[in-house]
């Protein structure tokens, strides 16, 4: 999971909603024992405070790190591909686990009911017709498989299609064989697998309310689904 400021200087790790913050709802739904998360080092003191008030209690079922990023003044994170890439499924295979499963700390799911089907997938990712209009469309044929171009960043889904939802799962050994992606988001590594290895991605279609904020006019467009709090608690 990773997270920072955006250009709008949203601090994503405070947006919440139904009471909880939105990477606790993911952290609580993924089936999981191994929790890494990937932040900004600015944010450090909040990850501090969460951890001895919520980790060894509310998630005490669950063994959670916490990574620092090379980001910008502002916390944008630089290289998600390269965490997904090589970072991430490096640690896993030296815990000798066989798939990761990646999620933006920001995206809020009204419920998690497609959590089971992708988990029995090797390689899959999840996609929504109920998206603000901020996620890459997928080109899915009628078979519900991904067409040879799969992605397209063409903002508002409207109805018809698809959207990339923000949640991907991926075998350690496939993302290792790909090799380094320095630079990219989540739909940057499955396009690199696809391309450079040739491996064949599931697709996880979602039924529900979906948002992935990036600005203001984001939190406007979702302001009836959660709320930013307003300061850091440490």
């Amino acid at each position: 999971m990773a997270g920072g400021y955006s250009d709008g200087n949203i601090q994503k790790h405070l947006l919440s909603a139904d009471g909880n913050y939105l990477f606790e709802r993911v952290i609580s739904a993924v089936p999981v024992k191994n929790v890494w998360i990937v932040h900004n080092k600015n944010t450090q003191g909040f990850w501090n405070g969460w951890y001895a008030r919520e980790a060894l209690t509310t998630f005490a079922d669950k063994s959670i790190s916490f990574f620092l990023d090379k980001q910008n003044s502002q916390g944008g994170i630089k290289n998600p591909a390269l965490w997904m890439t090589s970072g991430i499924p490096s640690l896993a295979m030296n815990y000798q686990k066989n798939a990761v499963i990646y999620s933006a700390i920001d995206t809020y799911f009204e419920n998690f009911n497609f959590m089971d089907e992708l988990m029995s997938k090797e390689n899959a990712f999840v996609v929504t017709k109920e998206d603000l209009g901020n996620s890459p469309s997928v080109d899915i044929n009628w078979r519900g498989k991904l067409n040879p171009t799969t992605v397209t960043v063409t903002g508002l889904v409207d109805g018809s299609g698809w959207a990339f939802a923000d949640m991907v799962k991926a075998s350690t050994k496939n993302l290792l064989v790909s090799g380094q992606l320095p630079k990219g988001d989540m739909i940057s590594v499955v396009q690199n697998l696809r391309g450079r290895t040739h491996q064949e991605f599931d697709v996880v279609k979602y039924k529900g309310g979906f948002a992935n904020i990036n600005t203001p006019e984001d939190l406007s467009k979702a302001e009836s689904l959660y709320t930013v709090q307003n300061k850091v608690i440490v």
